[in-house]
């Protein structure tokens, strides 16, 4: 038998005590039923506001607790498609920033929820302990099996909280994957947008060939006329040039004949005027002597008639 300040079968104090402890220890039984009671209730409260948070974000209900293994199988094959689908272009930054704000916030949600829970199972167990030990020992029985029931509860607990988590993981690996596969449907259609795009170009750059193409030849067939008539023209201008150059030495040679011919009657017109200028300084010579003579005539004369 516990022997406490909170029992209230204690056979060594005075009687008269034990009205007083009896009285004070109802109280303490009063005020804690009363907080057990507030915590249910919160705990109730908590569960209401975990069951409709699941219901807004559930798209799917699962069967219960049996399927779990093969929702497990199903969340494996999910991440591998999921890891899979990141191959693919991502979402835009907005909405990701959206998805990773709500996701938070539904963590802490959840992780304040389950700190409250275990804060006010913990609290309600050691209420429960405490009432265990005011209370007789004829409902140890009744206690064992609370507690019994009250682990049972927990360990239920526990698996609905794994099964929530493992259904908050579906819903989201399910989120994901019908985002992924929307983004993919939309670069799908880019894709073939682009392609059209590509064989319009690709069929505009061959019209652009053929045109310069034509344009070229065309070009070519202008400039090979043009080459051929400069050839012509060129072929002419030799011939002319080669006539030329042959007339320049016909005209070079008469000139030089000419020339030759004009030297020989120069020097034949030098020595006939050599042969002038000789006669010319006899017949000098001579009319010097004669006039000499005359003069000497002149004078006997003169002379002579004196």
């Amino acid at each position: 038998m516990p022997q406490s300040d909170f029992w209230p079968f204690i056979r060594s104090k005075a009687e008269e005590n034990v009205n007083a402890e009896s009285s004070l220890l109802q109280k303490q039984l009063g005020d804690m039923e009363g907080e057990v009671k507030e915590i249910q209730m919160e705990l109730a409260a908590i569960k209401r506001d975990r069951t409709d948070l699941l219901n807004k974000k559930q798209v799917k209900g699962l069967a219960g607790f049996q399927d779990i293994t093969g929702e497990i199988g199903n969340i494996n094959e999910n991440k591998l498609i999921a890891d899979n689908c990141d191959d693919y272009p991502s979402f835009p930054d907005h909405e990701l920033s959206k998805l990773r704000e709500e996701l938070v916030r539904t963590k802490n949600v959840a992780d304040q929820e389950r700190f409250l829970r275990e804060k006010y199972e913990t609290r309600l167990k050691d209420l429960e302990l405490k009432l265990n030990t005011i209370r007789c020992p004829d409902i140890k029985a009744d206690t064992k099996a609370s507690i019994k029931q009250y682990e049972k509860q927990k360990e239920i607990d526990e698996l609905d909280k794994k099964l929530d988590d493992y259904k908050c993981q579906v819903l989201r690996l399910e989120e994901k994957l019908l985002q992924q596969e929307s983004r993919f449907k939309e670069k799908t259609t880019e894709c073939t947008q682009l392609l059209r795009d590509l064989d319009e170009i690709r069929q505009e750059n061959n019209r652009s060939l053929v045109r310069n193409k034509e344009r070229a030849d065309s070009m070519r067939r202008y400039l090979q006329t043009q080459i051929s008539e400069l050839e012509r023209q060129l072929i002419q201008n030799r011939a002319q040039s080669r006539a030329c150059q042959k007339e320049r030495d016909e005209i070079r040679q008469r000139m030089q004949i000419q020339v030759n011919n004009l030297q020989e009657n120069f020097e034949l017109v030098e020595i006939r005027l050599r042969a002038l200028q000789n006669q010319v300084v006899s017949l000098k010579n001579s009319y010097t002597v004669i006039l000499s003579d005359e003069d000497d005539n002149e004078l006997s004369k003169i002379s002579a008639a004196t």
